[in-house]
């Protein structure tokens, strides 16, 4: 009798089922890719941010420009400093705007997404198993 079955065990039906993983990261980050390789210039842009982003963090230069500093003591090394100090100002704020940049074209991409773009990849990859579950439902009808 399948209600003192039920009463017994929290799974009555659990030695008729099989838990089946149909969606993980690999098949959205495929998906993604996918999505993103029909636009050649979206993936480029992309890929120069993530480059750009992935830079490491300028070192610390504030060491660097006082030992330039005490080396030389003719009238270049302070301009020298100050250009340097320009010039990793600038890096430091292209490196944040790319990273800022980065993650907002990968929050608009996510955001075109649609449930149906994951429904197919989840059938193109397991839609066997899909089949299957449907079929043990169908056969437990009555």
């Amino acid at each position: 009798d399948d209600t003192k079955a039920f009463q017994g065990s929290s799974r009555p039906l659990g030695h008729l089922t099989v838990h089946v993983n149909l969606m993980d990261s690999s098949l959205v980050r495929n998906g993604v890719l996918r999505r993103l390789l029909m636009s050649p210039s979206a993936a480029v842009a992309l890929g120069g941010l993530r480059l750009l982003r992935s830079m490491p963090p300028p070192p610390d230069q504030h060491a660097e420009l006082l030992a330039r500093t005490r080396l030389s003591r003719t009238r270049v090394a302070p301009a020298l400093s100050r250009s340097l100090w320009r010039a990793v100002a600038r890096y430091a704020a292209a490196r944040e705007a790319a990273g800022a940049a980065y993650d907002e074209r990968v929050a608009a991409l996510l955001a075109e997404l649609s449930l149906a773009d994951v429904y197919e990849w989840i059938l193109t990859r397991n839609g066997n198993a899909v089949r299957r579950a449907l079929e043990g439902c169908a056969e437990a009808l009555p």
